[in-house]
């Protein structure tokens, strides 16, 4: 199988004032393309500052990450810039939707940056949307839909671009369990019918283990343990 992501050694410190705070101690990790991997634990064990590394949000202080052959360590700024529009669609606990934008607008948006034709961006957003079940939804505005209706244009928006790495950070962190487990399963259905590589961070531990190929646990900026739930096919 073709490793994906190959992380090594990846350290995080964020400076305040003159003292220094590790996020991130000397993380390593791969992945496989297709592969749904999880990663959780506690608030503040470093999830979502890894995430970020890895979505080309933020940079580490010191080790190696690749994606796809690419090391995002030695990436400029505009570099990172493409990565992101090119390679990683980011989904997020809040939605992160732009509120006075139509659904249809709002996943058509990355497009835009991809210098797209408007005709072609529409189509592909009434597309996207159809595929996650919002077809007789793309006029109303973030305001009107439900939760799980927004966080679905989010999934929408996320795959505009046709990314090979899905990056989801608590994404049914706002929602109810049974809202939460229609995502979960969209999010499934993704990896297994387009063979999305998907990196979801999440609390809920029993969820990560029924959808996930493998597991990471993180403790105070360490991957303590490592776990397979499903082998790949």
């Amino acid at each position: 199988m073709q490793t994906f992501i190959q992380a090594s050694g990846i350290c995080k410190e964020y400076h305040k004032g003159q003292s220094g705070v590790m996020a991130l101690h000397g993380v390593s990790f791969s992945a496989q393309a297709g592969e749904f991997l999880s990663i959780v634990g506690r608030s503040g064990s470093g999830k979502s500052t890894l995430l970020n590394i890895l979505g080309g949000l933020d940079t580490a202080s010191a080790g190696k990450i690749y994606v796809d052959s690419q090391d995002l360590a030695v990436m400029r700024r505009y570099q990172l810039a493409l990565y992101r529009r090119t390679m990683v669609g980011m989904i997020f606990q809040s939605f992160n939707l732009i509120p006075s934008c139509s659904a249809l607008d709002n996943v058509a948006l990355p497009m835009t940056f991809a210098a797209r034709s408007k005709s072609e961006r529409t189509q592909r957003a009434k597309d996207l949307l159809a595929l996650v079940g919002l077809a007789q939804r793309e006029h109303h505005k973030p305001s009107e839909l439900s939760g799980g209706e927004a966080q679905r244009v989010a999934i929408a928006r996320a795959l505009a671009n046709q990314p090979r790495l899905l990056l989801a950070d608590e994404p049914t962190g706002n929602l109810d369990s049974h809202t939460a487990g229609e995502i979960l399963e969209l999010l499934l259905k993704l990896n297994a019918e387009r063979n999305l590589t998907i990196v979801m961070v999440t609390h809920d531990v029993v969820s990560a283990a029924d959808l996930s190929h493998r597991v990471l646990r993180m403790l105070d900026g360490r991957i303590v343990e490592e776990e397979e739930f499903r082998r790949m096919a």
